[in-house]
């Protein structure tokens, strides 16, 4: 399943990408971090970063962490959009997140 989610995002299609992600979930194989990494970067790509921004909630509610510059990414999509609101929370999350990683490798 992760070719296929792979090749749909070199592809571009954000849609397709996530819809072989659920369908991944769906036949009981569990997404891992690159799975979700990859449609969440995929919908910011195709100007959609409301979708990555929930993918990147899906992503977490699942047990992976995302990695700051994932959150960034997706800050940065939204803050395109005219979504400061999204892009505040979404970078003070990636903020959040290196500041945690600082304090792991002390």
């Amino acid at each position: 399943y992760n070719g296929v989610v792979m090749a749909c995002a070199r592809a571009g299609d954000a849609e397709k990408a996530a819809e072989w992600l659920h369908r991944m979930t769906g036949a009981g194989v569990p997404p891992d971090h690159i799975s979700y990494t990859l449609v969440v970067e995929t919908w910011v790509r195709a100007g959609k970063p409301q979708l990555a921004a929930d993918g990147l909630q899906e992503m977490t509610r699942a047990g992976f962490t995302a990695e700051e510059n994932l959150r960034t990414t997706v800050a940065d999509g939204l803050a395109r959009e005219g979504d400061s609101e999204g892009a505040a929370f979404w970078r003070q999350s990636a903020v959040r997140e290196a500041d945690s990683a600082d304090e792991t490798t002390l």
